[in-house]
């Protein structure tokens, strides 16, 4: 409200206003309601003032803003419990609602007068209103207007109490959307007034208001509508308690999907229907909707399209814990997928299935079907596309619980990225199946595959893409936990970086070995290539070590510790440039050297007040186990070079011999980001 009234000294004179005075009195006439409602005036007062302003809402001209104030007056007498005045007054907004001219501004007075008329406690008058308002969105002339009424409508019927009365409205609501001459319109009212009758329980009348809804969905043109409103209807349908009638309901919107013309909408369509299909309680129904879904799926012409949606299908029977129907369904989609003509969509198909892979829990069935993926992007012509494909495999690789079968087909993920013409692809490729070694703890293997990554990193004729290349394989190499494998990585980068004369590479190794503390090599290195802002970055990086409040990010700065081994207590004291939900700590969590998830602390509130403490109970580590504790920051913490995520600080040590802040790749262990419990709604 834009100002208060002093209801004890102000003297309202109404006068017939001027059409550009009417929006300013119809908000005087809503401000000084609002302000009566909250008066502590006795009786007689309320009604003088209720009159006067009844008086000069109705010498509005202009009928939209006659009828917001109207109503506005009402829902005051409603909630002073005056329903026979307030009925009176909406009925008078209605009568002003008819007369405007715009069906969309018609709709709108009309949905707020049936809000305000359902709130009424005597239901024949709520009902009589409601009534009325039917009559006047019937009148309506825009059909998507007239829907809009007629779904609020519908909607604020169910909230009477009278159980015969809000049947009766409901009815009326559905004879006049059966009126609709627009599909979509028709439908999305149909679809609405059925949701209503699912929240009253009443299965019988929902279902065939939804079959009805299928009627008009049936019956449109355009091909996106249509799949927008059997995906609502399918929705709907799924609420049901009686899985029987769903069913039914599902198996008509999979009939209407088959009808669509457009493969891209048809294969949403069919995606949207088989995951709600899996909803239902009912098993057997479940399964027989799925198989429809899948059938109607082949049939899609589009091979892409159908890809997709067999993988969607696939998804569902995984999440269903079905393993084998799942797999056998992967197969189909890799068939559809391998049939793809455009190397980028292939390379994606591939990458979307080899996803679904991993959460299956038969790793004979997903190895399998790994190594047909592998034979699918090896077909890929581009290299760019080819790469893509075979680093998101190998990094599915990874979720297998059999070490022995993941090696295998890291192997010959290895042997087809070597096969990559394209010296950039090549090296991105054979970096992302490192990592998967890494994550695997065969440190061996990982930093020779870092080797071939280098020797393919030099080959690059782009300097950019080179110093790209170079860049990620030191930050890889630093991630490894073996000291001996990190530092031969570290001088055959530094070795390619001096051949080439890449003094943005020297400058980052230089960066890295002072983060590790070895300075003499720093120093060394850094002859011959450094500037003022290169030895400036390594005070930095020195005062840093001496006082970790200075780097950015999240930073755990102490631990303190209490309890026994087994279950330890910890509370962390941690820094981070928090401002808001999107940019904060989202949690701190204790790992071991090898990248093991042992516990996390999710932070759900935005800390204004820094540094701050955060307590981890039942902590499982020995006292004498060697762990790392860091933090995660969600959102942008250096906005020159953009870095997010994991800060390369962290404290490492034990609960026995205490904990030192150290300095981490921030690739370190990144995989875990995605893994352990995940920050829920935050608090400002």
């Amino acid at each position: 409200m834009s100002k208060a009234f002093d209801l004890t000294r102000t003297r309202l004179q109404p006068e017939k206003p001027s059409t550009s005075q009417d929006a300013a009195m119809a908000q005087f006439v809503r401000e000084a309601g609002d302000t009566l409602t909250k008066s502590e005036l006795s009786q007689e007062p309320q009604r003088q003032w209720l009159q006067q302003l009844t008086k000069a809402a109705e010498a509005i001209q202009d009928d939209r803003s006659k009828s917001d104030a109207l109503r506005e007056i009402a829902t005051v007498y409603a909630e002073l419990k005056n329903d026979t005045q307030a009925a009176t007054l909406l009925n008078r907004a209605i009568d002003s609602a008819e007369a405007i001219q715009d069906d969309e501004s018609k709709s709108n007075a009309l949905r707020e007068i049936a809000t305000v008329s359902a709130e009424l406690k005597d239901d024949t008058q709520a009902a009589e209103l409601l009534n009325r308002a039917i009559d006047s969105a019937e009148a309506i002339q825009d059909d998507g207007s007239k829907s809009d009424a007629l779904r609020a409508i519908a909607t604020v019927s169910a909230e009477l109490k009278d159980g015969t009365q809000a049947a009766e409205l409901l009815n009326r609501a559905i004879d006049s959307a059966e009126a609709i001459q627009d599909d979509r319109s028709k439908s999305d009212a149909l679809l609405d007034i059925a949701t209503v009758y699912a929240e009253l329980k009443d299965d019988t009348q929902a279902a065939e208001l939804l079959n009805r809804a299928i009627d008009s969905a049936e019956a449109i043109q355009d091909d996106g509508s249509k799949f927008n409103a059997l995906l609502d209807i399918a929705t709907a349908s799924a609420e049901l308690e009686d899985d029987t009638q769903a069913a039914t309901l599902l198996n008509r919107a999979i009939d209407s999907a088959e009808a669509i013309q457009d493969d891209r909408f048809k294969s949403s369509a069919l995606s949207n229907i088989a995951t709600t299909s899996a909803e239902l309680e009912d098993g057997t129904q479940a399964a027989e909707l799925l198989n429809r879904a899948i059938d109607s799926a082949e049939a899609i012409q589009d091979d892409g399209s159908k890809s997709y949606a067999l993988l969607d299908i696939a998804t569902v029977y995984a999440e269903l814990k079905d393993d084998t129907q799942a797999a056998e369904l992967l197969n189909r989609a890799i068939n559809s997928a391998e049939a793809i003509q455009d190397d980028g969509s292939k390379s994606y198909a591939l990458r979307e299935i080899a996803t679904v892979y991993a959460e299956l829990e038969d790793d004979t069935q997903a190895a399998t079907l790994l190594n047909r993926a592998i034979d699918s992007a090896e077909a890929i012509q581009d290299d760019g596309s080819k790469s893509d494909a075979l680093r998101e495999i190998a990094t599915v690789y990874a979720e297998l619980e059999d070490d022995t079968q993941a090696a295998a087909l890291l192997n010959r993920a290895i042997d087809s990225a070597e096969a990559i013409q394209d010296d950039g692809s090549k090296s991105y490729a054979l970096l992302d199946i490192a990592t998967v070694y890494a994550k695997l703890e065969d440190g061996t293997q990982a930093a020779a595959l870092l080797n071939r990554a280098i020797d393919s990193a030099e080959a690059i004729q782009d300097d950019e893409s080179k110093s790209n290349a170079l860049r990620d394989t030191a930050a890889t190499s630093w991630a490894l936990e073996d000291q001996q494998n990190q530092q031969s990585l570290f001088h055959a980068v530094q070795e390619v970086a001096q051949r080439g004369r890449h003094r943005d590479i020297i400058l980052e190794m230089v960066s890295i070995y002072a983060k590790q503390g070895q300075w003499n090599r720093a120093l060394s290195l850094l002859r011959g290539h450094g500037d003022a802002s290169t030895f400036a970055n390594l005070l930095t990086i020195k005062a840093e070590s001496r006082n970790p409040k200075l780097i950015d990010g999240a930073v755990v700065l102490e631990v303190m510790e209490s309890g026994d081994p087994g279950s330890y207590t910890l509370e962390a004291t941690i820094q981070s440039p928090d401002e808001s939900c999107k940019q904060r700590a989202s949690w701190w969590e204790v790992i071991t050297p090898d990248g093991e998830l042992k516990a996390r602390q999710v932070l759900d509130t935005v800390h204004r007040e820094q540094p701050f403490t955060s307590r981890l109970t039942s902590v499982d580590i020995a006292a004498d186990q060697e762990i790392l504790i860091r933090a995660y920051f969600q959102g942008t913490f250096d906005q020159y070079s953009g870095l997010s995520g994991y800060t390369d600080q962290a404290l490492q040590g034990s609960v026995e011999q205490g904990f030192k802040s150290v300095r981490l790749s921030p690739r370190f262990a990144a995989w875990l980001e995605s893994e352990g419990d995940q920050p829920g709604e935050c608090v400002e």
